[in-house]
């Protein structure tokens, strides 16, 4: 059993702690590349841990403040999982044993919720393994009583061949629920999926397309994460401020964060939706300014001149929700029209698959990338573009 779980032993903020990050495939190198630029800003002259990346997410030792801090601070994964416990178990009389020595009071105040996968194990019953786990934590706690609190908290409970591992839910709500976004279109994106796409097209032209353009901005989910992305996230709370050793640790203020663009601007010829993208950026500590939404329709004429670096990024309709009567036209038409009239640096737009493989783009354009992913249960690709002249430069 993980030493830490030991009685005499009760969790500290300053004591180790095992993390798992749970980040949606592929963005898995991606969050790490997060995670190692936002450390010194937020956690100084600590040395940023050793990272093992593995599909599906992250995993790190370091302390447990550090640890329960990267809930607000990460914008890419989905819930960061706190590894307890893990230990070898072949019956349902072993696991309740192992479950009833685990001192819950220090991390429990009433009997969790249960997230159960079973992998290659010979303890498949959830209604058993559920009945073990919960015996064991009443035992534990007829012992050592906790302390009241109103807090339900989940524990995520993995069982794979004969080990099983206890990892308490240190997030919540899904990370990519902001908590400060009240209104959403009919087929928003995910926000931390509109961040980890944002932040990919700011690598793949670092230096230029310094102004940020969503001509379908729908209701600024995107905008939003690209110039918040650098500010932890304190619109919401998260599983473990209810710890019960968890009651000091503050979300530290942090001087001169700024966004992943220099200005930002948003389209859309929907005026209630825009009404919205602009409720949803006065909830937000967006300075005032930052970021100009208005009512305006893509294939309309522009009626002023273009700042010369621009970066494009948009999620245009597809899907269920909408019936596109001739995909086959509207998509090469979408790229034509954004290419020609707005003439980016960067272009980075979300297609259903296989349509970034399929289109054809104007010759002074070329595809640098294209990156597979589901979204909502769709298969899509990010496309990401820049001009021939620039790649050849």
């Amino acid at each position: 059993m993980n030493e830490r779980m030991s009685a005499k032993n009760p969790p500290t903020l300053q004591g180790p702690g095992n993390f798992f990050l749970v980040v949606p495939p592929p963005f898995e190198e991606l969050a790490q590349q997060e995670l190692k630029e936002k450390w010194p800003s937020f956690f100084g002259a600590t040395p940023i841990p050793a990272i093992q990346v593995v599909k599906g997410g992250l995993e790190l030792e370091t302390s447990l403040r550090n640890g329960f801090l990267l809930n607000p601070l990460l914008k890419i994964p989905n819930r960061i999982l706190w590894r307890v416990a893990e230990f070898t178990c072949r019956d349902f009389p072993n696991l309740f044993k192992k479950i009833k020595k685990i001192p819950w009071r220090f991390y429990l105040s009433a009997l969790p919720e249960l997230d159960i996968t079973c992998r290659k194990s010979g303890l498949t019953d959830h209604r058993k393994i559920i009945k073990a786990i919960h015996q064991g934590i009443e035992e534990s706690f007829r012992h050592q009583p906790p302390q009241k609190s109103t807090a339900t908290a989940t524990l995520f409970v993995r069982l794979a061949e004969e080990t099983c591992t206890l990892s308490m839910d240190t997030s919540g709500e899904r990370l990519g629920i902001r908590g400060y976004k009240k209104f959403q279109g009919m087929a928003p994106l995910r926000e931390n999926l509109a961040a980890a796409l944002v932040y990919l097209l700011q690598n793949e032209c670092p230096g230029q397309g310094q102004n940020l353009v969503d001509p379908l901005c729908g209701s600024g989910t995107i905008l939003l994460e690209s110039a918040l992305f650098h500010w932890p996230n304190t619109a919401r709370t998260y599983a473990y401020q209810s710890f019960p050793f968890c009651s000091t640790l503050k979300i530290p203020k942090i001087d001169g964060l700024e966004g992943l663009f220099r200005s930002y601007l948003g389209q859309d010829r929907d005026l209630q939706i825009i009404s919205w993208a602009k409720e949803n950026c006065q909830n937000t500590v967006i300075p005032p300014g930052l970021v100009l939404l208005e009512q305006k329709d893509l294939f309309t004429p522009l009626e002023k001149e273009l700042p010369q670096d621009l970066a494009i990024i948009t999620n245009p309709p597809y899907g269920e929700r909408f019936s596109l009567k001739n995909p086959q036209h509207f998509f090469p038409e979408l790229i034509e029209t954004l290419l020609s009239r707005w003439r980016p640096k960067v272009m980075g737009i979300i297609l259903p698959r296989p349509w970034a493989n399929k289109i054809k783009l104007p010759d002074s354009y070329q595809k640098v990338r294209i990156l597979s992913f589901s979204h909502g249960g769709t298969d899509v690709q990010f496309l990401i573009v820049r001009p021939l002249a620039v790649l050849l430069s």
